[in-house]
């Protein structure tokens, strides 16, 4: 049976609503030949539900096999789509997926021959850095960890824009892991700059040692020993595949922590995107990702994913004193009901120093600038807990939190953590 739009029933199944809307826009709009960014996703390989992580002795060799049945279970799909000379951008092991550009009529030819039922188009839309730290409000000094509570040895894994790697706090611990923005490194550009200060911000209240910092002012970050592993994700040009891609090969180099500072508003907040399938395959696979939770507050529902992923730590943003929960800071519910931030820290009136020593202060209220801090306690608690799974981690992440009063669930979820009962202090 055909739909008016000339789709199939069967077709129209296996299209997402962002998809099909971006299809009725072009028609509407009298867009002829109009290409489409699809992520494409099939049958997941039975070795993605295997019980292992990167700690594993037999991870290499793992991610080896998943390579082999994941491109096996694409390969109806990438024929389909080598046949038609159309260019593969990303290839997602995580969630079996395959990104390309694609017109309306390709599209339809691709979904008449791959036969599997449970395959879905996704419309690929760009993601957006949420652009918009407070050691006392998260009684970060008054911890004791039976050590130095400062990171070292750990690493976190920061998706954003290009860290500056010259930064004084930060240099020494900066490695340029993997570029999946549209841009080298080094870029110049005004969309780089931005990136780039953007990224180097939030590594810097992660990990900043406070290094020339003017007056003797010690302006550090939550973990001034950690080691950031820099994802570079922007700028980006309608690519969220590339931010999937890019979690998938944070958690397959072995990272256990990873700083999301970026969000999709256009996915619909029920876990089932393909930024929110990534987070929570990495996790069982060993990573924890911690996730900006959006700046698009304060109605209900505005998180933005992978923020609506099952096992992510969604961050909402409170004042620099954590006292109160910022206007914009998104909220939940999920579709299915989920609490959503699962907490909140502190994202602005932070002090910084700029790269000639001079204080600056990001005074941009966003839950950009809150994930870091929950980021750096990751590090620091695995710091103290290297045997904690992630899941571990998480739990105890979560207990440790105290709520802020005469504040709703869907504002503060479990409330601002403190950083003394995660170091095994009755507060």
């Amino acid at each position: 049976m055909e739909t008016s739009a000339g789709w199939s029933s069967e077709q129209s199944a296996r299209i997402d609503d962002g998809l099909a809307s971006a299809i009725a826009v072009a028609r509407e709009t009298g867009l002829e030949g109009f290409t489409l960014p699809v992520t494409f996703q099939v049958t997941p390989p039975s070795l993605i539900g295997e019980s292992i992580t990167s700690s594993d002795a037999r991870w290499s060799s793992y991610i080896i096999e998943l390579e082999a049945e994941t491109q096996k279970n694409l390969a109806v799909a990438t024929h389909a789509l080598a046949a038609k000379s159309i260019p593969i951008r990303n290839v997602l092991r995580f969630t079996t997926s395959v990104t390309f550009n694609v017109t309306e009529v390709e599209l339809l030819e691709v979904l008449s021959e791959v036969s599997d039922p449970n395959s879905l188009a996704w419309l690929n839309s760009a993601g957006e850095l949420e652009l918009d730290s407070a050691r006392h409000a998260i009684h970060l000094d008054g911890a004791n960890f039976g050590l130095v509570a400062d990171g070292a040895g750990q690493v976190v894994a920061v998706l954003d824009g290009e860290i500056d790697p010259h930064y004084p706090g930060l240099v020494g611990r900066v490695v340029q892991k993997g570029n999946f923005s549209d841009s080298v490194w080094g870029g110049t550009g005004l969309a780089d700059t931005l990136g780039k200060d953007h990224g180097t911000k939030v590594a810097a209240i992660l990990a900043g040692d406070g290094s020339g910092a003017p007056n003797g002012r010690s302006l550090k970050g939550v973990a001034p020993k950690a080691t950031l592993w820099n994802y570079k994700i922007a700028p980006l040009v309608a690519d969220g595949s590339s931010v999937a891609a890019a979690l998938e090969q944070a958690c397959i180099d072995g990272a256990k922590i990873a700083n999301l500072s970026w969000g999709q508003s256009k996915a619909k907040p029920d876990g089932k995107s393909i930024w929110a399938q990534t987070v929570d395959a990495a996790f069982s696979k060993g990573m924890l990702t911690v996730k900006s939770v959006g700046n698009s507050g304060p109605e209900l529902g505005t998180l933005t994913s992978p923020a609506d992923a099952a096992h992510v730590i969604s961050v909402g943003s409170t004042d620099r004193l954590g006292m109160r929960v910022h206007e914009k800071s998104s909220r939940g519910p999920t579709v299915g009901g989920t609490n959503k931030p699962d907490l909140v820290a502190p994202g602005g009136g932070i002090q910084l120093i700029d790269r000639n020593g001079q204080v600056e202060a990001v005074a941009i209220p966003g839950t950009s600038f809150a994930a870091p801090i929950a980021a750096g306690i990751a590090a620091l608690a695995l710091q103290k807990n290297p045997d904690w799974s992630v899941a571990q981690l998480r739990t105890a992440m979560l207990e440790s939190c105290v709520r802020l009063q005469d504040v709703a669930s869907n504002e503060q979820g479990a409330g601002i953590i403190d950083v003394r009962k995660l170091a095994g202090a009755e507060v």
